[in-house]
């Protein structure tokens, strides 16, 4: 999960962190992805103002 928010420019918010796992083959739920997300400390950035 960490390289996946790694890869997105830690721009991938717990939706798409969710989707991309379950391309992989993994079945895991948004509250799991995000408590996961909270205990490594990963916080997706708001990449609309630098893309003005």
């Amino acid at each position: 999960m960490t390289n996946i928010f790694k890869d997105s420019f830690e721009s991938y918010g717990v939706t798409r962190i969710k989707i991309v796992l379950e391309k992989l083959g993994y079945h895991i739920s948004k509250l799991r992805v995000a408590r996961l997300m909270k205990t490594n400390g990963l916080l997706a950035r708001n990449l609309s103002s630098i893309n003005i």
